[in-house]
């Protein structure tokens, strides 16, 4: 009798261990989930502060000297990374692809 009882305390704290390690890789699995939803909000801000960068750099460029076809081109990208970045406005009746 004394061995059936000793194999059940011993059978129950194997179950509370297994409970314990599942509850913990659960927490681990949460907190990862967290860390790559923080992380790729992360990197889509850097991509957007990227792209505010390169469209700063574009509107201060000189488009004075450029051939007509490259001047169409720079604006048409302008617009494009502006509608990116600040959203299309009504009054462009054409899209960027």
């Amino acid at each position: 009798m004394d061995d059936v009882l000793q194999q059940l305390t011993k059978l129950q704290g194997t179950n509370e261990s297994r409970e314990k390690m599942l509850e913990t890789q659960k927490h681990v699995s949460r907190e990862k989930l967290e860390s790559s939803r923080l992380n790729h909000l992360a990197a889509k801000e850097n991509a957007k502060s990227a792209m505010l960068e390169t469209y700063r750099a574009l509107s201060m460029k000189d488009t004075s000297a450029m051939p007509d076809d490259v001047r169409a081109e720079h604006l048409a990208f302008m617009k494009c990374v502006r509608e990116s970045l600040f959203g299309k406005s009504e009054s462009d009746a054409n899209g960027c692809s």
